[in-house]
């Protein structure tokens, strides 16, 4: 006698259907839960995985991995420090275009396909720097804009 991984019940190993003797020693269902010749593969006895589930795990698993390859980028570029002002703070520093074209690098590829790029050599390393957002503001009103006269200093708290 077998018990169902799903209702718990026992069940025979062989049983009579449609006049042949059918052997169920193999099975880890019984006849209610799983009807003979329906080719239920599937484990009946595990909670199956909602679109919800799957969706939160490739959200955490993508934002990590996003993590981790922005923290390889910000090393290859000379470490998690501002170029400028040497702000140390890693969630405000960028990756920022020397010469410009930021914007459309990004319509063209993600984040992920960016930094795959920058780690794997496709794209030169002396084109970028890391800097914090407000020199980034800085460089764009200093060399963009052409508007000078503006200073930074960051002093660690």
């Amino acid at each position: 006698m077998h018990v169902c991984k799903k209702c718990l019940a026992s069940f025979p190993n062989w049983v009579l259907i449609d006049g042949e003797q059918k052997n169920l020693s193999k099975r880890n269902y019984c006849l209610v839960c799983s009807p003979f010749g329906q080719h239920n593969t599937v484990k009946l006895h595990e909670q199956r995985k909602t679109s919800k589930d799957k969706r939160q795990y490739y959200q955490t698993y993508f934002r990590n991995r996003l993590r981790t390859l922005r923290g390889k980028v910000l090393e290859m570029l000379g470490g998690a420090v501002c170029c400028e002002c040497g702000c140390d703070v890693e969630k405000i520093l960028e990756i920022n275009h020397k010469n410009g074209g930021g914007n459309q690098d990004r319509k063209r590829r993600s984040a992920l396909a960016f930094y795959g790029s920058l780690i794997k050599g496709r794209l030169d390393t002396n084109d970028f720097n890391v800097v914090c957002r407000v020199c980034n503001a800085h460089h764009y009103v200093r060399d963009i804009i052409g508007v000078n006269g503006f200073s930074i200093k960051f002093d660690a708290v």
